[in-house]
């Protein structure tokens, strides 16, 4: 026993020993730090205005009690009147809160947010501002005297807004067509007529447009100071107007400094688009010397040159705008891609159809198959080309009807151009008769080619022919072939070419046996010369 009591091994565990009670006694400390989670905070507000935020506990009251215990007794302290509305006494690390000379909260070390450069002295006196401002405004709302006028005011603002809106909207008009004479003086002094008018017309939407913008411009700004006014007049909503400026002023701030940090790309775009427009116009002005003939090229006529400036022009539109596209402001946002990945779609999944006619169009154009002014024929349709188009033609017939025709239509059919070769060799036109073999062929030779001569709108150049076709069982087809000098006018000359043929083979009494031959009739089925005016035809002068 006595060893075991040793004064020497009793030193020797005494550390030991200190530890093991200081760890009991310590324990339920430990376990509270140890539960002592980020205490949620809360903000006190005085009629909306937000006074300071508590972040710690006051003994064994969290955040929301403090928050509860100030209210009340903020409002008990408004009950009785003092020299100061509020004050503020540093006591004991933390810094006492009076209303009216009473306490009303307490502001505690750990309510310092650190994170954010706060002091306990800058929160004091932020918060004594605060709560300074919304004592105040309880004095105001709790003040019939002020309320009334507050009221009036509104009422006299809300007038003034609506004659304001009713002034700038009367004398809208009146401003536009101010601007809109003015331009026209100005669009006097252009020589061309037809640019003058285009000028003035774009001139006059584009003005419209501008004063309706202001216009709306003008009546947004009115509305807003007006609401702001009105939400700073009473007390409830006085933190609401407040932010409201605030955030607009934020809101301008940021635009301003967007445009800022736009300004170096919108000067790349504006480079781009500089250059674009000086590479088109030169463009232009080389297409439009080869459509006039004042130049020539070795690759381009006058009549693809318009098509191919169209299309260069639209290539360097295109090229100028992929290359500028990153350099946009907001090309970068999910917004901006996803209007570009939906407009990409729709024409992916519609433009199928636009390319087979585009790719028609630069197949006619190019094949030189036929210009504007020629005398076609496709299908069932014939007339005049009036334009060629990237998606469609339009053709004027004879009876002045317009026919829009698809440009795969015209590459996909057979087309007869009765005007590419006329002006060289010339295009011979049929005509085609059968006679019986009782008549010489020679005869019949002779007479096809007098109803040609008879007949106006044919070339000499090249001779008439006829050719003998077929040897049918009971007659021979006869084809007669003659030259226009103006295709257009080939169903008039066909007209005329078919009444000479039947006057010249009625003169000599031979009968034509189209278009159905059974048996030789008793007589020539012909019409005497003295019968060719029977009433009510008149005699030709």
């Amino acid at each position: 026993m006595n060893r075991l009591i040793c004064p020497k091994r009793v030193l020797r565990l005494l550390p030991g020993l200190v530890l093991l009670l200081a760890g009991l006694f310590s324990s339920p400390a430990i376990a509270q730090g140890n539960t002592n989670s980020p205490v949620p905070s809360a903000k006190l507000k005085v009629l909306n205005r937000e006074v300071m935020i508590f972040r710690a506990n006051l003994g064994t009251y969290s955040p929301e009690h403090r928050v509860d215990a100030a209210k009340l007794r903020i409002e008990q302290a408004m009950t009785k009147r003092a020299d100061l509305r509020v004050e503020s006494l540093p006591w004991d690390g933390k810094v006492e809160m009076r209303v009216h000379g009473q306490t009303a909260f307490f502001i505690m070390p750990g309510d310092v947010d650190e994170l954010a450069g706060e002091t306990l002295n800058s929160l004091r006196v932020t918060t004594e501002h605060q709560l300074n401002q919304a004592i105040s405004e309880l004095e105001e709302l709790r003040s019939h005297k002020y309320l009334i006028k507050a009221v009036a005011y509104t009422i006299v603002a809300t007038f003034g807004l609506i004659i304001f809106i009713w002034l700038v909207a009367r004398n809208r008009r009146w401003v536009e067509g101010r601007l809109i004479k003015l331009t026209a003086r100005k669009a006097d002094q252009i020589k061309s007529h037809s640019l003058r008018i285009i000028g003035l017309q774009n001139s006059v939407a584009v003005l419209r447009s501008l004063t309706s913008l202001l216009f709306w411009l003008v009546i947004i700004s009115a509305i807003f100071l007006w609401l702001e006014f009105l939400l700073q007049l009473f007390p409830l909503t006085r933190p609401f107007g407040e932010e409201l400026h605030k955030q607009f002023l934020v809101t301008l701030g940021k635009l301003g400094q967007s445009a800022l940090e736009a300004l170096p790309d919108l000067c790349i775009v504006l480079v781009i688009a500089g250059l674009a427009r000086f590479a088109s116009t030169a463009n232009r002005r080389f297409f439009v010397a080869i459509a006039r003939g004042t130049s020539k090229s070795r690759f381009f006529d006058p009549t693809t040159a318009p098509i191919t400036q169209r299309l260069i022009t639209l290539l360097i539109w295109l090229t100028a705008i992929i290359v500028a596209f990153p350099y946009i402001p907001g090309s970068q946002t999910p917004a901006f891609r996803g209007i570009s990945v939906m407009a990409g779609l729709m024409i992916s999944v519609g433009s199928s159809n636009l390319i087979a006619q585009l790719i028609g169009g630069l197949t006619v154009i190019y094949n030189r198959a036929c210009r504007p002014g020629d005398y076609i024929k496709i299908g069932e349709y014939e007339g005049t080309v009036a334009s060629i188009g990237f998606f469609s033609s339009r053709l004027v017939t004879r009876r002045n009807e317009e026919v829009v025709l698809a440009n795969s239509q015209i590459s996909n059919g057979t087309l007869i151009n009765y005007s590419c070769l006329n002006e060289t060799v010339g295009v011979q036109v049929p005509l085609t008769v059968t006679i019986g073999y009782d008549t010489p062929w020679r005869q019949v030779h002779a007479m096809l080619l007098e109803a040609a001569r008879r007949t106006a709108g044919l070339k000499s150049k090249p001779e008439h022919i006829v050719l003998q076709r077929a040897l049918s069982d009971f007659y021979v087809e006869y084809e007669l072939r003659v030259a226009l000098e103006k295709p257009m006018q080939r169903p008039e000359v066909l007209s005329e070419l078919h009444a000479h043929t039947q006057d010249v083979f009625n003169e000599y009494g031979v009968q034509i046996m189209s278009p159905h031959f059974l048996a030789n009739p008793p007589q020539a089925a012909v019409v005497p010369k003295e019968k060719w005016f029977a009433p009510p035809a008149k005699k030709e002068s």
